[in-house]
């Protein structure tokens, strides 16, 4: 492929006036570009497709906008298991195993929509994300204005800085 494109490339360079080379070149030009679209993991579903066996796969592998919604899934998957511990990390994994034995049960059945429930699932996970996002939003201004009363010491204050990502805080002043 890259050979046919450096050889149309070059016969332009020799006559810039040759339709058909350039034609020739936008067309291996496109060609290579959706090969290398296909073979891009940005297009790839969260797993492997090669390695896949159920109908459902299969069909995330087959199409590119299921495949999408299958990686943010598997990401906002992560990102939510990230910002949980204990319980509720195991409480996560529980449901999200559950959600795709219904998911590879329920495929293929007249009732079932499986784009719907996975976007379904997707703004679930991500609603967990920018929960506990706001949780902690909330625990730095707590945290602030207990420093600015009084309540914790600025030893207490520089212990927290070092421990916590930084947050913005808001001042309300009375």
């Amino acid at each position: 492929m890259d050979r046919e494109i450096a050889d149309y490339e070059a016969a332009l360079r020799i006559n810039p006036q040759f339709d058909q080379a350039a034609e020739n070149l936008a067309a291996a030009r496109a060609k290579r570009d959706r090969r290398n679209a296909v073979n891009s993991d940005n297009l790839l579903p969260s797993f492997d497709c090669k390695k896949a066996t159920r109908a459902v796969e299969k069909a995330i592998c087959s199409d590119p906008d299921l495949s999408r919604l299958d990686r943010e899934m598997d990401a906002a998957y992560k990102a939510a298991l990230a910002s949980l511990t204990g319980k509720a990390s195991k409480r996560l994994k529980q449901e999200q195993q559950e959600f795709l034995a219904t998911r590879n049960k329920s495929f293929g059945k007249p009732q079932y929509n499986f784009r719907r429930e996975t976007e379904l699932r997707l703004a679930a996970l991500r609603g967990m994300t920018a929960a506990t996002d706001q949780n902690h939003r909330s625990v730095g201004r707590t945290h602030f204005s207990e420093i600015h009363s009084g309540k914790i010491s600025a030893r207490d204050e520089a212990r927290h800085a070092q421990n916590h990502s930084p947050t913005p805080l808001i001042v309300m002043r009375a």
